[in-house]
């Protein structure tokens, strides 16, 4: 039975040649972070994810959470601007490999985990 699932669940790698950049990519905040920090919402997406579209954003951002934080454990502008640019890279270095080396992978891991989790519930 698992043999005739993997088997489905391969797909031969295949070369894509073009990946398209106008996709979005936030990075998630905790509900929990949103309500201590006391973020605007409308800073965020419908599914928590914090859209800091320059660096005024980002300086706000940095501004709420260090009003809530002690004076020797604040964050800096910065440190807020290399989480999303780090956050962005790793969105493109996941996406070439989906693209270029195992196409799919992700809709394939997403569905056999849904499958494999529904099996305990």
């Amino acid at each position: 039975m698992k043999a005739e699932k993997a088997a489905k669940l391969f797909v031969p790698f295949k070369k894509v040649s073009s990946i398209k950049y106008n996709s979005v990519y936030e990075f998630h905040i905790s509900r929990f972070a949103r309500k201590k920090y006391e973020f605007d919402e409308a800073l965020f997406s419908f599914n928590g994810n914090v859209i800091l579209a320059n660096f005024q954003a980002s300086r706000n951002f940095a501004f709420k959470m260090n009003e809530k934080r002690e004076p020797d454990n604040k964050i800096r502008v910065g440190q807020v601007n290399a989480m999303g640019l780090l956050d962005e890279i790793y969105h493109y270095i996941l996406r070439r490999y989906e693209i270029d080396v195992n196409p799919q992978v992700f809709a394939r891991a997403l569905k056999y985990l849904n499958n494999s989790l529904s099996e305990f519930a």
